[in-house]
Formats: C-alpha cells, sequence, structure tokens
C-alpha cells in the first residue's frame, strides 16, 4: 500500500471496518470456537436474558395486526407527538410481541428448542435484548422493565417515573419524557463473540436495526407513534436498565405512544 492510502487511520470507525473486514487470506484463521459440552453439541449461552429474582407482569394476549407489510412500509416515520391518554397495555404488548417476540423454536446449538424471534439475527443467536420504561401505560406502573420473550412478560427492573432520567440521558430532548413509554434496546457482545470474533460488534448492531425497524412496523400498524433515538447518553441509560456498558451495552432508545396525528 502506498502513502497516502491508509485512510482509515484517522477514523477509529473506518479502522474497525478495514480491520475486521472477512478476506480470502483471512478464512480459516484464528475461527473462534464454541465450547463444548460433550463430543456432538455445545451451548454457548442462553440467546434470551433471565432474571429469575425479578417479579414479572404478564402481559395481556397480543392482537394481531391488521395492516399489510406493504402499507406499513409506506406510512412509517418517526412520529414525536403524541395523545395526551394513557397507552393501552394491550398496545404495548402487540407492539412488544410484533417487534420483538418469539414466533417458533427449532432444535440448534445443542438445544432441544432454540427460540425463533420476529427479527433476524445473526446465527440466530438473538444479541438483542429489549428493556421497556412506561411512564403512562394503563394496569402497568411508570417503572423500567426488561422484556422476557420466553413468557411474553415485564420483569421489574426499577420502579419509578424514568422520565427525568430520560430527558436528561437524552440531553433534553423533551419528546422523549412525554412519550407514555419506550424501549431501550441493548447488544449483548459475547452472544456473537464466540462464533463471529472482533466482527461480533459489527453483526451485533445490524440486529438492533432489524429488531428497531420492526417496532417501527408494527407501531405503525397499531396506530402509535415511534422514534428511534441514537443520540443518548450510553453510561447514564446502561445504568437506568441495569446493565455493565460492557458485555451488553445500550445501542438504541426508541419512545413510543398513542399517535397525535400525522407529522
Amino acid at each position: 500500500m502506498t502513502a497516502g492510502e491508509r485512510f482509515w487511520e484517522a477514523d477509529c470507525g473506518l479502522f474497525y471496518h478495514e480491520y475486521v473486514k472477512l478476506r480470502y487470506f483471512r478464512v480459516g484463521r484464528n475461527v473462534p470456537t464454541a465450547p463444548m459440552i460433550d463430543q456432538h453439541s455445545f451451548v454457548p449461552m442462553s440467546v434470551t436474558n433471565d432474571h429469575p429474582s425479578a417479579h414479572r407482569i404478564r402481559l395481556p394476549e397480543p392482537d394481531p395486526l391488521e395492516l399489510s407489510v406493504g402499507a406499513a412500509m409506506r406510512r412509517r416515520r418517526s412520529r414525536r407527538s403524541y395523545r395526551e391518554d394513557a397507552m393501552s397495555s394491550a398496545d404495548l404488548s402487540s407492539l412488544l410481541f410484533h417487534g420483538c417476540g418469539i414466533s417458533a423454536s427449532v432444535p440448534a446449538y445443542g438445544y432441544e428448542s432454540l427460540p425463533l424471534r420476529t427479527f433476524p439475527t445473526h446465527g440466530g443467536l438473538q444479541s438483542p435484548e429489549a428493556y421497556v420504561w412506561c411512564r403512562d401505560v394503563v394496569d402497568i406502573s411508570a417503572g423500567v422493565y426488561h422484556y422476557a420473550p420466553r413468557e411474553h412478560a415485564l420483569s421489574v427492573v426499577q420502579l419509578g417515573d424514568p422520565s427525568a432520567r430520560l430527558l436528561a440521558g437524552a440531553f433534553g430532548e423533551k419528546y422523549v419524557s412525554q412519550a407514555q413509554a419506550g424501549l431501550v434496546i441493548t447488544g449483548n457482545y459475547e452472544r456473537l463473540r464466540w462464533k463471529y470474533g472482533e466482527r461480533a460488534y459489527r453483526f451485533m448492531c445490524m440486529d438492533v436495526g432489524f429488531l428497531g425497524e420492526n417496532v417501527y412496523l408494527a407501531g405503525e400498524a397499531l396506530g402509535l407513534a415511534v422514534c428511534a433515538v441514537s443520540g443518548f447518553a450510553q453510561d447514564s441509560i446502561e445504568q437506568l436498565v441495569d446493565v455493565d456498558g460492557r458485555q451488553e451495552l445500550a445501542l438504541l432508545l426508541m419512545t413510543v405512544g398513542p399517535a397525535a396525528g400525522a407529522e
């Protein structure tokens, strides 16, 4: 490589991209290996977080989506205006199920029943986790929760209105604290790293994007205003949802509420 062609050295993002590119000469080198439990199978880790000691709130049965996929895609917008009335727990349930719930299961990775999600993920390893904050949702106390897709339930992380912390974490964007509810989408890095090595970070970010688009389309079908937020103080939001910021990282916020009208 001649002088002046090392264009990535001034930008860590470009440097990472160059470093993890899959090239012919790298195939077969330094292939990560999975931990073995016997001669025939391995179980790297659970593909969903479990909080066995946390109090859980069962969500209502989700409603089917009546809007076609094509119509939802054409109508999809980032909406930041919400009606003043509370969001129904039925709408929250439907949004979570269609956005990131479990749709089926298959035998894979040594598991007899590996859950399949409504969004695609690299290797089927489901690196994203969904945390939910509620400010004004019918029958659900204000607080922060983890979505447990196997039970279609919310596990309590902490109770209390999180609006002030969200407003600060989003650098004063008022619509974030005005939303009736929202999501923090995290990525579990280790869930992919054992298989994909350094490329796992890139794949994890893609997986989070797949989930985010599902939430957008489901929200559109349910008449909800949804807006993705990438500009936020990650350390603050990671503390809010109680993740370490190393193995599990906050990557995306999404605000949700009953749509006030066309934007």
